[in-house]
């Protein structure tokens, strides 16, 4: 965590709540973490990660209803997505690992990787699209 401060040191002072954001952080590293030394992709589940999310009290009471109402959908959406496809967007948009990386550990190309990832945004964006109507 304190690596990633210092790699986004020029950054800080646009961060308007930094406490959240070294959260974020932490809690990212350490599920991270936690499934490379498990050494498998669902060493760690949806409902374990969601057991660490921010604090409640770093939000406003509107950003904590938004963001539930929010995150319950995503969830959803990204739930209901194919095995690797999921796999594929957990890695490359919530862990933020490389794609060239990812494309290593899961022995498929760069390309396939952003295949995946845009058929995921697609497929939140339109669950999230048709929840809102």
């Amino acid at each position: 965590v304190f690596v990633e401060v210092w790699q986004n040191r020029d950054k800080l002072a646009e961060i308007k709540k930094i406490k959240a954001w070294l959260l974020t952080i932490t809690h990212n590293k350490a599920a991270s973490y936690l499934r490379k030394k498990a050494g498998s992709m669902t060493s760690v589940s949806w409902d374990e990660l969601a057991a660490h999310t921010i604090p409640d009290e770093l939000q406003t009471p509107d950003e904590q209803l938004i963001s539930r109402e929010e995150m319950t959908r995503i969830n959803k959406a990204i739930d209901d997505l194919p095995p690797r496809c999921k796999q594929v967007f957990v890695l490359a948009k919530i862990e933020k690992l490389p794609y060239k990386e990812i494309a290593t550990m899961l022995d498929i190309s760069v390309k396939t990787i952003n295949i995946h990832v845009a058929k995921a945004l697609e497929h939140i964006a339109t669950a999230l699209r048709k929840e809102s109507v």
